[in-house]
Formats: C-alpha cells, sequence, structure tokens
C-alpha cells in the first residue's frame, strides 16, 4: 500500500468516525463531496485491482452511505472503486473526471432502484479499446441503463465553468423494477 493510499484510508476512516457520531446526535448529512481522490498507477486498462484498492473500495462505500448525494470532483478512482456498491443515494454528480465506461454502467446498474438524478460536467468516459474517451452526454446516459430519463437539464459548473447536464430518472416508468402490489379477492 502506497503513503498515498494509507492517507486516504486514514483521513476515510477519521471522517467516517465523525459521521458515526454525528448519528446519535441526530445530525444527517446530504452531501458528500470527494475531491481529487485518484490512486496511484490507476489506469483505465488495469486489471484486477490490487488488494488495498479493495479495502479502500469497503472504507469508501461505508463513508458514502452517509449522505443521499455523491458529489466526485477530479476523482478519478472514486466512481471504480464504488462501482459494485448498492448504495442508497439519490443523486450522484460528477465533475472534471475520466471514468471507466463498465465502472458507469456497474454502478448505474447497482443503484437504479434509489438513484433519482445524475449531473455531469465535463466528464471524458473511457471505454477498453480506445485510446481516446467519449464525451459523456445525455444520450451516452440512455444507451446504458434500462431505467427511463424522465427530464433532461442543462446546468453550468461553478468548480469547472463548465455547461452539463441533470438527468432525472422515471423510476415509475415501464422499465423501472417491479412494485408488488396487493390484489383484491374475487368474492365468491
Amino acid at each position: 500500500m502506497t503513503l498515498q493510499e494509507k492517507s486516504y484510508e486514514h483521513h476515510i476512516q477519521l471522517v467516517s468516525a465523525a459521521l458515526n457520531s454525528a448519528k446519535r446526535y441526530n445530525v444527517s448529512i446530504q452531501t458528500i463531496q470527494l475531491i481529487d481522490l485518484s490512486l496511484p498507477n490507476d489506469t483505465p486498462w488495469r486489471r484486477p485491482p490490487p488488494p488495498s484498492h479493495m479495502s479502500l473500495a469497503v472504507l469508501l462505500t461505508d463513508l458514502v452511505e452517509h449522505a443521499s448525494s455523491v458529489r466526485l470532483l477530479r476523482s478519478h478512482s472514486a466512481l471504480d472503486l464504488l462501482s459494485h456498491a448498492k448504495l442508497n443515494i439519490h443523486q450522484l454528480d460528477l465533475c472534471s473526471i475520466n471514468v471507466k465506461r463498465v465502472s458507469l454502467e456497474n454502478f448505474l446498474h447497482a443503484n437504479a432502484e434509489s438513484i433519482r438524478s445524475l449531473s455531469f460536467r465535463d466528464v471524458d468516459v473511457i471505454e477498453p479499446n480506445r485510446l481516446e474517451g467519449a464525451t459523456l452526454t445525455p444520450a451516452y446516459i440512455r444507451s446504458m441503463t434500462d431505467v427511463p430519463v424522465k427530464k433532461t437539464s442543462k446546468l453550468s459548473c461553478q468548480c469547472s465553468f463548465q455547461e452539463g447536464w441533470k438527468l432525472f430518472f422515471d423510476h415509475d416508468g415501464p422499465l423501472s423494477v417491479p412494485r408488488v402490489t396487493k390484489r383484491k379477492r374475487c368474492a365468491q
């Protein structure tokens, strides 16, 4: 484990402990923002992740579970670490970041039941067999998920001064997770 990974691990544990203490006093956190979480030697083509990244993924998952919204700013490794975690977040915000297509697909699939909106600005999607990334667009997101997009709106970012998009997902549409309904019994 590198010094940088140990530092991330230490700081994530400290913040998680503070948030756990705050819960006892009914303090709730709306958004967790991760800035510049990028691991050394983190390339899109590296398989499988080293064991130190897996322990960091567990700690990061525990941290993110404290909020309903997650904002990733220049945190190129965060989505990769969280890609298989089923979180109960309602909003994901990506800004000035490179993401692996498979990580974004896995994240959206794992969190399809809870995620209500996705905001993104200045995001490049890296695919395994391409040298250059593709710019993330609403159409690109629609091709990745079965959950229908209810509304799309433009937005601007104060961090990167880039225009971006916010997508609202329709969880009541025909492709959403089926709901269990009670059937009325017929009188005989």
